[in-house]
């Protein structure tokens, strides 16, 4: 039950956070019109796979890792292995999420069905995506 109210309220917090990513993602130049930025397909991905269900952009806590400012960093599992957060994680996580579960978090991301597309295309937001 305590899972399932924390999904709720991710979600109900998820349009907000999408509304100032946006926002914030304002000050890249547009393409040509109606034609939405990688970063912009990226994040409309993620929204529709649910993925900032559970990772936020903004670096606050989560049911998962966040995404912001992760590349390049370590991570810890709970079988005390480590490894850098990086393109080759970042698949094996979108693809077999169960395979190594980050230290602090439980094993609750199911397998999704994604392109390698859509594996570079998130893992090239998740590389771009850094405080500013």
């Amino acid at each position: 039950m305590k899972m399932f109210i924390q999904v709720i309220l991710v979600l109900l917090g998820m349009g907000a956070l999408s509304i100032g990513l946006l926002r914030w993602l304002g000050s890249t130049p547009e393409p040509a019109a109606g034609v939405p930025t990688l970063t912009q397909q990226a994040l409309l991905l993620a929204e529709s796979r649910g993925c900032v269900a559970c990772h936020s952009l903004d670096g606050s806590p989560g049911i998962g890792p966040s995404w912001l400012g992760s590349w390049g960093t370590q991570r810890r599992f709970v079988d005390g292995s480590m490894t850098v957060v990086d393109a080759a994680y970042l698949r094996e996580s979108m693809l077999a999420p169960a395979a190594r579960v980050v230290e602090g978090f439980d094993n609750v991301m199911l397998p999704t069905m994604f392109t390698a597309a859509e594996v570079e295309l998130l893992t090239t937001f998740i590389r771009d995506l850094q405080p500013r």
